[in-house]
């Protein structure tokens, strides 16, 4: 992020001044020439604010021409012209009021300069005689090393005439400098580059007319990583800091549940001036004095929700870990976030020391490393594979070119899309990057393996069947999840076969999915051990024990849905064996 200086900062903030650009014609004439593309104007060293009976003035601005090959060139001031709204304009060339109402309007100012244009906005203001300053109860007075200023609580009034007792609330059109005094009593811009106490002198300035307030500052160091606050989903567990960035944990008790052991660090993220969309690099470093099976680490974007981006490792005893993560920060980010650390399995009795806690936000960084992954490395005829070549941080790189590198592939690839042929086949992919390169293999299989959706460990997640195979949804828990566990299962291209035991209450038990590429009619046959209802796509079939039932369905299209239960009302086959045969897919016509 870069910082603004105090003075900057103000000017920034309280000014206001627009600019709007207008600009036509083509980015080039089809020639070896730049052609002029448009112009830009910064205005912010020009007069912006202008009283009633002034002169126009355009002293200061920057003009610049923009060519279609992107260059830029300064203009002097007699190379283009600049003209006040006519309305703006009285007889004798002096400012006036276009409009009856208030006290101030905007007028725009457009600058030309061959045929191009664009405009700026500035406040045209009826006679000021008195500037009033005022720096709130509310308004910052302390401040890191190189912290922006902050408005807050700051207001500027004009007053036009005696009569005038209510005044007008032109904080965002006025012009602010902030100075202290030098140890020559010469008053110098402030700034909060050095840590200190200042008597600083805010000057507003408005329509001609200048206000003053005194005001006392202090710039303090930055909260150093002592200040992160570590809390526990078990009140028993507790930590200490050490004073030089290393905290250690005490764990007292712990269950069998990484998520029911959390650890939480606030504000990394806050103190690294992450925002929304920025990409995030977070670090920590781990020591057990025990091992642990398995410890995730996760930046987590809010307090609120599940948000976030998370990792896992094994520990061994007395080995320092480090764990970094690297996510985009969501649009649900806040300052509520944290890291999270969450243990799984019984640690009670255990020492945590935590060091080198950062978040950093990634911007322009040199690649150093290179991985390359296929998703997923098996495929069977017709099916596509995506290779990503990802960077030190798992963040894809959108420049990496993709070849095949293996003799005489029936496979093809476009882009880093690979389709695999009717042939059985290890395909080698190639990615290159600058100097960096990559090799993966893919494996295809002539005829579709359609147990590859079937085991709960790999099975579907939220709405989105695998097209053209049976598998498992398992996205609420249900399938090894305390619910139903399943067994015997088998999946073919004609049929399906599953026993269900089931330990707790939910309409459905298991969910079967068929993914469909395109509008298909379906027809197969349907048995269960037990009676009971089910529900094919929303429409509920009872079922005899051990008798089959055929099932017809045209113009299916997103998936195939099966659920061993009725919603309405809520029932459920239970403990059974289920067979899906006879199963046959077409091309709807």
């Amino acid at each position: 992020m870069k910082k603004l200086s105090w003075l900057a900062a103000v000017s920034a903030l309280l000014i206001g001044s627009s600019v709007f650009v207008s600009c036509g014609g083509s980015d080039s004439d089809g020639g070896s020439d730049p052609v002029l593309d448009k112009i830009t104007v910064d205005a912010s060293a020009a007069k912006t604010v202008f009283a009633v009976g002034d002169y126009f003035s355009a002293d200061g601005l920057d003009v610049k021409a923009v060519m279609s090959d992107k260059t830029k060139k300064p203009l002097s001031v007699d190379e283009y012209t600049v003209a006040l709204a006519a309305a703006n304009l009285g007889e004798n060339g002096k400012i006036i009021r276009a409009k009856e109402s208030g006290h101030s309007e905007e007028a725009v100012v457009t600058v030309t300069y061959e045929e191009k244009t664009a405009t700026y906005n500035v406040t045209v203001s009826d006679v000021v005689t008195k500037l009033e300053l005022t720096i709130g109860s509310a308004a910052k007075a302390e401040y890191d090393v190189g912290e922006e200023f902050d408005p807050t609580d700051i207001t500027v009034k004009a007053f036009y005439g005696d009569a005038d007792t209510v005044g007008e609330d032109v904080t965002e059109s006025a012009t602010f400098t902030a100075t202290v005094k030098d140890d020559e009593g010469n008053d110098v811009e402030f700034t909060t580059e050095e840590p200190g106490t200042f008597a600083v002198t805010l000057t507003a300035e408005y329509a001609g007319k200048t206000a003053y307030k005194k005001a006392t500052v202090t710039v303090k160091e930055p909260a150093a990583p002592a200040d992160y606050e570590i809390s526990f989903s078990n009140t028993k567990n507790s930590y200490v800091y050490s004073g030089d960035g290393v905290y250690t944990l005490t764990i007292v008790e712990a269950n069998d549940s990484e998520w029911g052991n959390q650890i939480f660090i606030k504000n990394p993220n806050k103190l690294a001036g992450v925002a929304k969309g920025d990409l995030v690099l977070a670090t920590i470093t781990v020591k057990s004095d025990k091992a642990i099976n398995e410890l995730f680490f996760k930046n987590q974007y809010n307090g609120g929700t599940y948000s976030g981006v998370d990792t896992a490792k094994a520990l061994t005893a007395d080995t320092e870990t480090v764990f970094q993560v690297v996510g985009t920060a969501a649009n649900d980010y806040d300052d509520s976030s944290s890291y999270v650390i969450a243990l799984r399995g019984n640690l009670a009795d255990t020492t945590l020391v935590i060091s080198n806690i950062k978040s950093e936000v990634l911007t322009d960084y040199d690649v150093t490393s290179v991985t390359l992954e296929a998703t997923p490395d098996s495929i069977s005829a017709g099916e596509t594979s995506t290779i990503t070549l990802k960077d030190q941080y798992g963040i894809a790189i959108a420049d990496a070119v993709y070849e095949i590198t293996s003799a005489d592939p029936v496979a093809t690839l476009e882009g880093n899309v690979l389709t695999a042929g009717d042939t059985a086949e290890t395909v080698t992919v190639k990615a290159t990057y600058g100097d960096f390169e990559a090799t993966v293999d893919v494996v295809i299989s002539a005829e579709k393996d359609y147990a590859k959706y079937w085991a709960p460990s790999i099975t579907t997640e939220g709405n989105n069947a695998p097209a053209d195979y049976f598998s498992i949804w398992a996205n609420l828990g249900w399938v090894d999840g305390g619910y139903v566990h399943l067994s015997d299962m088998t999946a073919s291209a004609t049929g399906v076969a599953l026993t269900q035991t089931v330990d707790n209450f939910c309409w459905f038990g298991t969910q079967i999915w068929y993914g469909v590429s395109a509008a298909s009619d379906f027809s197969f046959k349907v048995t269960s051990t037990v009676a009971g209802g089910i529900t094919i796509n929303d429409v509920v079939y009872e079922l005899e024990a051990g008798t089959a039932k055929e099932i017809t369905l045209e113009g299916v299209t997103g998936k195939l849905a099966i659920q061993l239960g009725t919603k309405e009302p809520a029932t459920q086959l239970g403990d059974c064996t289920f067979t899906i045969s006879d199963f046959s897919v077409t091309a709807a016509e």
